[in-house]
């Protein structure tokens, strides 16, 4: 775990947030997540998230990139970090060192950096980053804030389809964790005043409605926690299994690709190459 870098904020008051290393960390998300909860190893079974409990978190590796992985053909002067090279006069005390730049998923052959080449694809790409964003801005937002933020921003008119999508991407993610709150409490929930509550306070809300009082208020605000962290590993558990299957269809495809990278094939490559762009952009 000392080598393991935070994906997060490193503070004392944070939660703690596990990025899993290796194959399949998507599977193992879901196992993790359910061993916790049985007790294992050491027992004692819980019915909360360890988030909820401990404040942990575990992710897959759902990076879209790893840095310091292609060569540019570029060196740089480095000085060296062990100490024979000044101890000797005569051993220089600089090398001459590669540089290497990030490498995105896709990486093949051609296309050794990985990523996106097409602009079609590329602008794609750019428009969902920008849209997820958007949508994690929404969701601390009142209805009201929303409105006169979109009005500040004042896109020009080719964008403003911008708004929509990420309106419905707010509107989709709600209506999901809403499904996933009744599911796990089997309640009906009532609708809340989304112009003057952010998106976060329509989900404590409903999951206030959904969990119940008991007369404890700590016991009430872990069985609300639960059931909003619950629901969001849920879907975060559902949606990396999504993400493995691309993983392995766009791993087929890079291998067929380098395959197929020859001259004579170039018609088939670049077929391929477009179904793999298609792929990363998701």
């Amino acid at each position: 775990m000392e080598k393991w870098p935070s994906a997060g904020s490193t503070t004392l008051t944070s939660d703690i947030d596990v990025n899993l290393k290796g194959e399949r960390t998507e599977v193992a998300v879901e196992v993790f997540n359910e061993l916790f909860k049985q007790g294992f190893p050491g027992g004692h079974s819980w019915d909360y998230e360890a988030g909820v409990v401990y404040d942990v978190n575990v992710y897959a590796v759902d990076f879209m990139h790893s840095f310091g992985g292609a060569e540019t053909g570029e060196f740089v002067e480095r000085f060296r970090q062990d100490e024979a090279s000044y101890a000797d006069e005569n051993s220089p005390i600089t090398d001459q060192v590669a540089v290497k730049r990030t490498v995105k998923e896709g990486k093949r052959s051609g296309q050794e950096r990985g990523g996106i080449s097409d602009r079609e694809f590329g602008k794609l790409d750019q428009e969902n980053q920008s849209e997820a964003a958007l949508v994690k801005v929404r969701l601390y937002m009142t209805g009201n804030q929303w409105e006169a933020y979109k009005s500040s921003m004042r896109l020009p008119p080719e964008q403003q389809n911008l708004w929509q999508n990420v309106e419905q991407r707010y509107a989709d993610y709600l209506n999901t964790m809403t499904n996933k709150i009744k599911k796990n409490a089997e309640v009906d929930l009532n609708s809340a005043n989304q112009a003057e509550m952010t998106g976060m306070q329509v989900l404590k809300e409903r999951a206030a409605q959904a969990a119940g009082e008991s007369g404890d208020e700590h016991i009430d605000a872990a069985k609300q926690e639960q059931l909003i962290i619950g629901s969001s590993n849920r879907i975060y558990e559902e949606k990396l299994k999504e993400v493995a299957l691309t993983r392995v269809e766009l791993k087929t495809l890079i291998a067929t690709y380098n395959d197929l990278a020859k001259p004579e094939a170039n018609s088939t490559q670049k077929t391929l190459q477009d179904q793999e762009e298609k792929l990363i952009s998701r």
